[in-house]
């Protein structure tokens, strides 16, 4: 890993040519920095698992409610609700509605962006996207500790 961080962005050229060494440190939890000339901003490169610990305090408070004997879960960060026969079923179907909500909202990322109401959601997206590709995405929505029922 270089001892010096570029806090000026690596051009697109230099990154292709030393793309190893790039993906190496960003795996590693430093962000590598990307830009076409005559671009508008750059990209940056780091590790899902770094990324995650970089939002750590950002958590999901997912809550638990009963209705007409089925478990309902309200997840009220991304304002998704999900319903089950039972607890596991209601989870299952509160990661499904998680997973497709994010694959929804990057595919069309400034519209959600752009939406007053969707905004805020973004960090969170981001959060969740990370820890599906880490495997982690029940552990992260849900938490170690289960939902209690309200």
């Amino acid at each position: 890993m270089p001892a010096v961080l570029p806090l000026q962005p690596v051009s697109i050229g230099d990154f292709r040519r030393d793309v190893k060494d790039h993906y190496t440190n960003a795996r590693h939890g430093q962000p590598v920095p990307v830009m076409r000339a005559h671009d508008d901003g750059p990209a940056l490169m780091l590790g899902a698992d770094r990324l995650l610990e970089a939002l750590e305090a950002l958590s999901f408070s997912p809550e638990v409610y009963e209705q007409s004997g089925q478990i309902g879960f309200w997840l009220p960060e991304l304002e998704l609700y999900a319903l089950g026969d039972d607890a596991a079923s209601a989870e299952e179907d509160l990661l499904e509605e998680v997973h497709e909500y994010v694959v929804d909202y990057l595919s069309d990322v400034d519209a959600y962006l752009g939406a007053p109401n969707r905004r805020a959601h973004y960090p969170f997206i981001v959060k969740a996207y990370a820890a599906g590709l880490l495997g982690l995405l029940g552990e992260v929505v849900l938490g170690a500790d289960k939902p209690v029922a309200a």
